[in-house]
């Protein structure tokens, strides 16, 4: 609940009652709390993003670039044929 309240004066400036309002916000703190944890959850989503760099084709990985063929064989144990290559048909065998 929200509460407002507001003293109305007499035109001499004394005091001649008190105005109040009671507002229902349990919507608002609901929508808060549902925002503040879809925060969390993006944040979280996004430290475990990977880093790639199209123009030079490397990912980072641990802080340390390395080429996507590399990352794709070693990480993922994807075996790799020219036409497969995001190198333009070169592989890390055929380097």
């Amino acid at each position: 609940m929200l509460l407002s309240v507001s003293l109305v004066h007499n035109k001499s400036g004394a005091p001649l009652f008190f105005i109040g309002q009671i507002q229902d916000i349990t919507r608002r703190k609901q929508s808060d709390q549902q925002l503040a944890e879809a925060t969390t959850e993006i944040q979280r989503l996004q430290k475990g993003l990977l880093k790639v760099c199209a123009w030079t084709k490397r990912i980072e990985l641990n802080g340390k670039w390395i080429p996507i063929d590399e990352f794709l064989s070693k990480n993922l144990h994807l075996k790799l044929t020219p036409g497969m290559s995001v190198e333009g048909g070169r592989t890390s065998e055929t380097r």
